[in-house]
């Protein structure tokens, strides 16, 4: 797998950031669903973030 990979060619660093990515995208979804189910209301426009930046009107290159 992509960590074991990163381990065998000492690049530990580069796979946080890639992790870190994921971790990002998976954890708006939380948040925008536990808000919604416990305020009934929305953090993000739309969830995974990445769609909110573009709902907001980032053009699409700046946001990947």
């Amino acid at each position: 797998t992509l960590g074991v990979v990163a381990m065998l060619n000492n690049a530990i660093i580069p796979l946080f950031i890639i992790v870190f990515i994921y971790i990002l995208e998976s954890g708006s979804v939380c948040i925008q669903l536990t808000s919604k189910k416990l305020f009934s209301r929305k953090v993000f426009l739309a969830a995974p973030i990445h769609h909110h930046f573009e709902a907001k009107g980032w053009p699409e290159p700046k946001v990947v």
